[in-house]
């Protein structure tokens, strides 16, 4: 922002300057904090349209930031019956059931069913609770999915029956621990139990999502 104040608009430097604020919009996309990645992009919005006048609406660097803009607005994942117009395609489920992995990296979660997108974390959070009575002294982390820019897609791998992020090997778990249409859908790390709590294995019968 003081480098901002200190270029004026129209300056070699200045339009440089908004795409830098792009470019760190997009690496922190990819953490992910789409909250924090929107106020990089905003910036170099407003910094583009001050460099460009009144021709700034149609200048390619005004229209890419434009969408960058939009791809911060992630909706949540749900589940939705099987039937539905508004269900997700996705162009490697072949892949992941086949257990690929390419050099450890894993399995891109692109959609198929909308071009461009793919299924993105949000950000992590921490939770705490009792999931049953048995583990009312677990804790975890987990974070909500969404439909976003493929270029933030989530990448996993399907092993031991479940699918798991790459990196941090969390699972894709469904809220409230049911298959019910509307329940969102996110990742979950592995519980952790307070010293002392007699229960040190993860439950089994939650309602975890495998490829098949």
């Amino acid at each position: 922002q003081h480098l901002i104040r200190l270029l004026p608009p129209g300056d070699d430097n200045y339009a440089e300057l908004g795409r830098s604020m792009v470019l760190l919009g997009l690496e922190v996309q990819s953490i992910p904090r789409w909250a924090e990645s929107l106020d990089y992009f905003s910036e170099a919005l407003s910094v583009f349209r001050a460099n460009f006048g009144k021709e700034s609406d149609t200048h390619p660097d005004v229209v890419k930031t434009l969408e960058y803009i939009d791809s911060c607005a992630i909706k949540h994942l749900i589940l939705v019956s099987r039937d539905s117009p508004d269900k997700l395609i996705f162009r490697n489920a072949g892949a992941i059931i086949d257990g690929g992995d390419v050099d450890g990296k894993g399995v891109s979660l692109e959609l198929l069913s909308h071009p461009g997108y793919a299924v993105v974390q949000k950000e992590v959070m921490e939770a705490q609770g009792n999931l049953h009575n048995s583990y009312k002294n677990a804790s975890w982390n987990f974070c909500y999915l969404g439909v976003g820019p493929k270029s933030s897609a989530l990448m996993v791998k399907y092993h031991e029956e479940y699918i798991r992020s790459i990196p941090g090997n969390s699972i894709l778990f469904v809220s409230k621990c049911s298959l019910v249409e509307s329940n969102c859908i996110n990742l979950r790390s592995s519980l952790v139990f307070k010293e002392g709590n007699a229960q040190d294995k993860e439950p089994t019968s939650y309602s975890l999502i495998t490829p098949r």
